[in-house]
């Protein structure tokens, strides 16, 4: 977990002359987070606000190091800026340093406003806007997980077992299932094929829910309902998880394919085999830090089957972790854009200048 404090210099001083190249610690207006001039005639709400957002973005970016979390290590890191004219900061630097790279991870989320072209306020004195120092005490601190986590829907969903979730007669028989009893909707054109993602809740007493599902295909709604009527029906069919000895909900993911077997989509049902084989590929070559290999798989799979938005947005984590910022942002507009969906709104302000605009804080 990591925590924030914020230190905001505000007060008023009477001088004599307005130096434009002095950097103040002392103003009338304090800088402003982006986004935060909503409240013109108050300066409290304005802080408050910057205070809140600022810290938002913070939390969003910052990573416990795994450096310090394998020794146990927290405290505060403090980082000390300004705020320029122009509205970037600059003069970042780390005023105090709680070792095992903690410090070096604050600087680097401060530092990061810049890269996604984040523009403060300026602070003010005397009508004229002014540089300004800001201090920020990051506050690191390891606590425990729950061995659990509350869905929107109030579920406890468990995420450590003494035993897992399992489909009877394991994986092979779960994939054979799914396969043996899926309905490919009439109304799919062109041999058109397709994957929809779900999640499933298996309660502790056996019943089956629909957490969510992502029709990465565009398969429309007919196969988004034959794939909730097929998750549904394994109800009954698995042995439920286990935790201090008691069964317990667990999550599970359900990748469900839709394919013609028809002849005469025999190609483009190959087609689509060879891609999820590739996209698997992928997948396995990426955990092992294998990323240009990773790349070629997925831009091959795209190019077999360039309507699966999964694929762009693999590509898109790829690219993200091989720091190609603009190849990342295509690919994550891509799948929002398609998709409609808001789990990759974290990485566009990260990766795309144009987003900057479009997720700052109201």
């Amino acid at each position: 977990m990591v925590c924030f404090g914020f230190l905001l210099f505000v007060n008023f001083l009477n001088a004599q002359v307005v130096d434009t190249n002095k950097i103040y610690s002392i103003v009338d207006i304090q800088a402003r987070f982006p986004g935060c001039d909503t409240y013109s005639n108050s300066g409290t709400l304005n802080d408050s606000c910057t205070q809140r957002y600022l810290l938002e973005y913070i939390y969003k970016v910052i990573q416990y190091p795994e450096e310090a979390r394998s020794k146990n290590v927290e405290g505060q890191a403090v980082v000390k800026f300004v705020v320029e004219r122009s509205g970037e900061i600059s003069n970042i630097e780390l005023l105090k340093d709680p070792g095992s790279g903690l410090g070096i991870e604050a600087l680097k989320a401060v530092k990061s406003m810049n890269e996604v072209g984040y523009k403060w306020t300026p602070s003010k004195y005397k009508g004229v806007a002014v540089k300004s120092y800001i201090t920020l005490p990051i506050k690191f601190k390891l606590e425990e997980e729950p061995p659990f986590l509350i869905s929107e829907k109030n579920d406890t969903i468990y995420t450590r077992f003494d035993s897992t979730l399992l489909f009877n007669g394991g994986e092979l028989a779960l994939k054979n299932y799914l396969a043996q009893n899926i309905k490919y909707p009439s109304n799919l054109k062109d041999c058109k094929s397709g994957l929809i993602q779900t999640t499933i809740l298996v309660k502790k007493n056996g019943d089956v829910e629909v957490l969510d599902m992502f029709d990465f295909n565009s398969l429309g709604a007919d196969a988004t309902y034959e794939g909730i009527k097929l998750a549904l029906s394994t109800k009954g069919k698995w042995r439920v998880a286990t935790y201090g000895g008691k069964p317990v909900n667990a999550s599970y993911p359900l990748r469900i394919i839709f394919k013609s077997n028809s002849p005469s989509c025999k190609v483009t049902s190959d087609n689509f085999d060879k891609a999820l084989a590739l996209s698997d590929e992928a997948q396995v070559l990426s955990e092992k830090g294998e990323n240009d290999k990773a790349l070629a798989k997925l831009n091959e799979a795209i190019k077999l089957d360039a309507l699966n938005m999964e694929y762009y947005y693999m590509r898109g984590s790829v690219y993200m972790v091989m720091n190609k910022k603009a190849e990342a942002c295509s690919d994550f507009t891509k799948v929002k854009e398609t998709l409609g969906v808001n789990w990759v709104d974290a990485y566009l302000p990260l990766l795309c200048p144009k987003a900057e605009v479009e997720n700052s804080p109201k």
